[in-house]
């Protein structure tokens, strides 16, 4: 806060005097009193580096094997919805299969039942 003080009233003074000042590693720059004022901040010392550790072998291994896990349970629930769902169609065709065959079966019945009337008849005839 005293740095921003005193450096506005460097700042005033040099708007004053119409020339050139320097302050400890920052430039103040001004022309004419119509022309905008640039200030250079003086450079701050970097922050010192932290490295971050990366997380411990156990806490990797933990969060590997919690996924591994949902995405088991997840692919698992997949596979058996897809497999019963396959089961029901299969079923269903069949009975669909077994209730045509049924159904020609019985009309083959009649066909034949009606042809040994007729042969029955013929050979009657004959006689």
């Amino acid at each position: 806060m005293a740095f921003a003080n005193s450096a506005r009233l460097h700042v005033q003074r040099a708007l004053r005097t119409r020339q050139t000042a320097f302050m400890s590693d920052a430039a103040v720059i001004v022309q004419k009193e119509a022309a905008p004022v640039v200030a250079a901040v003086p450079k701050a010392t970097p922050a010192p580096v932290v490295v971050k550790k990366g997380a411990s072998f156990t806490s990797r291994l933990s969060s590997f094997l919690s996924g591994l896990a949902l995405g088991s349970g997840v692919a698992f629930y997949a596979l058996h919805k897809d497999v019963w769902d396959s089961t029901v169609q299969l079923e269903q065709s069949i009975y669909n299969l077994k209730t045509d065959v049924v159904s020609e079966n019985r009309k083959l019945r009649q066909s034949v039942a009606k042809l040994e009337k007729e042969i029955a008849a013929i050979k009657a005839g004959r006689a």
